[in-house]
């Protein structure tokens, strides 16, 4: 959000994965060689800017220069970001209601040749190496020709299959924010209150089973509530009570997603068997394992209290003031991981006959568990 609007601040987010939304602000620039992170203060107290909502906030200061910067010390040596967050006004009470839906693709899509164009290329390269030895046979290269011109190949095709592996897994996505507040006060208290929800989805076309949901998402929820206390007209009391929950589901699968969905082959297997078997050659089919392969459930909690008493010393200088801040941050998390391995199967290497149509199949390794693993819930805090 801060990204072109503020001088001099570069924000890079390394990952669009939902919930992981890590951002790294530089300000003017590399001033340390170890941490780069700039100082962040929430109404005066260091936070993670990452926890704040967008409509918590009334203004936001960047302090990047020496004299700006000398009253943090060295933990402002990459800068100082100031927030302020909105507080309530003597009026009557005021309340705002956004709402946010967006939408999100990639940039870019995969643009496939079809498989009798690559195994004429690949004999091709083969020629070109004189490797005669691994050239593919032109009986199979008009078969599939064949298959092409009659419609009868595909993605759960058992004898002629091709998959883009691309078109079965990346779709579209979303983000959703919401967020409803109030404002008002007397001259004596003075209010403010929020309550917000983020929900981000993933461009990952996965299906969520009886077992476990492997689909990518985050959803969050905020609140802040702001009091002002004006005892008499030189002593204020503020109290800020803030939090926000976390449920961030992805799927188990450890490898990356884009590298199953860009290295496997496109011919060598179908996604599914026609006898409803998991059609793979190296037990990776994406589709198969970012589906049944498990979850990962992550839950995390933060709660943000803060007061300060500001006292006005007029009677010794005018603006002269003492302030005393006090403030206490709850943190906690609990995680855990519901697993299963996919039984994955082949045509037995020989077994096809292409004058009857018959193959047999064969299950790859020790590939395939009957039941449900789930680990121990992790927590922490």
């Amino acid at each position: 959000a801060l990204q072109g609007k503020l001088n001099g601040v570069v924000a890079i987010n390394s990952s669009g994965m939902p919930g992981d939304n890590e951002v790294k602000m530089y300000i003017r620039g590399k001033s340390t060689w170890d941490n780069t992170d700039p100082l962040v203060l929430v109404d005066g107290i260091e936070r993670n800017m990452n926890d704040v909502d967008m409509n918590e906030i009334e203004s936001i200061s960047v302090l990047k220069d020496a004299s700006a910067t000398a009253v943090y010390g060295v933990r402002g040596g990459n800068g100082v970001i100031l927030i302020t967050t909105k507080r309530g006004t003597d009026t009557a009470p005021v309340i705002n209601f956004s709402a946010n839906y967006t939408f999100k693709s990639p940039t870019t899509s995969m643009k496939l040749a079809d498989h009798v164009t690559a195994m004429q290329a690949y004999n091709m390269a083969m020629a070109n190496d004189a490797s005669w030895d691994k050239l593919i046979p032109q009986s199979t290269i008009d078969a599939w020709s064949r298959a092409y011109a009659e419609g009868n190949y595909g993605a759960y095709n058992d004898v002629f299959p091709y998959v883009n592996w691309w078109d079965e897994l990346i779709t579209g996505g979303f983000t959703q924010n919401y967020n409803i507040n109030i404002r008002g006060g007397t001259d004596y208290m003075k209010y403010f209150a929020s309550a917000g929800y983020q929900g981000d989805g993933d461009i990952y076309d996965l299906k969520k089973n009886d077992d476990f949901d492997p689909r990518h998402t985050y959803k969050r929820y905020n609140w802040r509530s702001n009091f002002d206390f004006n005892f008499t007209k030189s002593t204020k009391l503020s109290i800020n009570i803030a939090g926000s929950m976390g449920y961030r589901n992805k799927s188990i699968d450890n490898d990356s997603p884009f590298n199953r969905i860009l290295t496997e082959s496109t011919s060598d297997h179908p996604i599914m068997y026609s006898d409803g078997n998991w059609g793979d050659d190296e037990e990776k089919n994406p589709v198969a394992n970012m589906n049944l392969g498990g979850a990962k459930l992550r839950k995390t909690f933060q709660g943000w209290y803060d007061a300060s008493l500001e006292q006005k010393l007029d009677f010794i200088t005018k603006g002269l003031k003492a302030t005393a801040l006090i403030n206490f941050k709850n943190w906690s998390y609990n995680q855990y991981t519901r697993t299963i391995e996919p039984y994955f199967y082949r045509v037995k290497t020989g077994s096809y006959d292409p004058a009857t149509d018959k193959y047999e199949l064969e299950r790859l390794g020790t590939s395939g568990t009957d039941y449900i693993a789930q680990s121990d819930i992790t927590k922490g805090g």
